[in-house]
């Protein structure tokens, strides 16, 4: 069970499915292990930012769409750690629904660590 004296870093993702019920899934390759981790949509939340809001950014952020209906919370994903910039947090995300038309993934908005 993770440390509850880490720093908190909140986060929203989202299961995004388009009309053919196709997942978007993202990977990236661990650089430590070079073992392969597929994972949503999503990130930390912003100063004052809720994990809806949060979501929605992240969604225009990593896809490039705007305007997108979120569906309902559908987990609470189980407490992780992670070390950015040196700092252990404690990771606490939440998972949404959301459903689009099908659509061509816009990734221009990617940050570094993205």
């Amino acid at each position: 069970m993770p440390d509850e004296k880490l720093p908190l870093r909140l986060s929203a993702r989202v299961v995004l499915l388009d009309d053919a019920d196709r997942l978007l899934l993202f990977s990236a390759r661990n650089q430590t292990d070079g073992s392969l981790r597929w994972f949503t949509v999503g990130g930390g939340l912003g100063p004052g930012e809720t994990h809806e809001q949060a979501a929605l950014r992240e969604l225009r952020e990593e896809t490039g769409l705007a305007n997108v209906d979120l569906g309902p919370q559908v987990w609470r994903g189980r407490p992780w750690t992670t070390t950015r910039d040196g700092t252990t947090y404690e990771v606490r995300q939440r998972y949404y629904l959301a459903r689009v038309p099908s659509f061509t993934v816009d990734t221009s908005a990617f940050e570094e660590v993205e």
